[in-house]
């Protein structure tokens, strides 16, 4: 069995639920209906929380079908197709003898910000607003 003949049989298998589904909702809606004075209270809420299950599973099913996404069909072993790959190497960087262009420096150990001894008071800081 190839692929083709799977997804065919795939496809056959999802139309047939997604009809056998449909038909169920179909009938116990036509049931609720015409009947529904004939039924009794349990059955009717049996029948009612039957249609909601069946709303879901065939909204579900139906949105399956339209945002799945389907393989791409295997292409004929009789044809032939010719692939060309080109494959290009960039040039190599040329780097001086001694150049400092090409190393980064070392980053710092640590950060360090450096703060006064003794706080000057006459100069002013974003945390001390000048006086008006």
């Amino acid at each position: 069995m190839n692929q083709s003949d799977t997804d065919l049989l795939l496809a056959r298998a999802q139309v047939a639920i997604a009809f056998l589904f449909s038909i169920g909702f179909m009938s116990i809606l036509f049931v609720l209906i015409f009947y529904y004075s004939n039924l009794s209270a349990p059955a009717n809420t049996l029948l009612s929380g039957l249609t909601g299950a069946l709303v879901t599973i065939v909204t579900q099913q139906s949105a399956f079908f339209f945002a799945r996404q389907r393989p791409n069909a295997l292409p004929d072993p009789t044809t032939t197709s010719t692939v060309t790959t080109t494959t290009t190497t960039p040039t190599p960087l040329v780097v001086p003898e001694g150049s400092k262009l090409v190393a980064a420096p070392p980053p710092p150990a640590q950060i360090v910000t450096p703060t006064p001894e003794t706080p000057d008071a006459t100069k002013t800081t974003p945390a001390t607003p000048p006086a008006v």
